[in-house]
C-alpha cells in the first residue's frame, strides 16, 4: 500500500504514516549516535514528523493529482 492509493482518512493515514518515518529516523540516528534518549528535543522531533505527516495526508487525499 503506497499512500498514492489512499483516497480516505488523509488525516490518520498521513498520522501514521509520518509517525512511521519520525521512528525510523529516530532509530537510525540512536543507533548511529548517542544512544537511545528520549528527552524533550526527541519528543518534538516526533511531533512534528506526525502533524507533517498529517498535513501531507490531508493535502494528498483533498486534492486530486493526476497521476501518468
Amino acid at each position: 500500500m503506497t499512500t498514492s492509493s489512499i483516497k480516505k482518512n488523509g488525516l490518520f493515514n498521513g498520522g501514521v504514516i509520518g509517525f512511521i518515518y519520525i521512528v525510523l529516523i529516530y532509530l537510525l540516528s540512536s543507533l548511529l549516535g548517542n544512544g537511545f534518549t528520549l528527552n524533550m528535543y526527541s519528543i518534538i522531533m516526533i511531533a512534528i514528523g506526525i502533524v507533517a505527516g498529517v498535513i501531507g495526508g490531508i493535502v494528498r487525499s483533498k486534492f486530486k493529482i493526476k497521476e501518468k
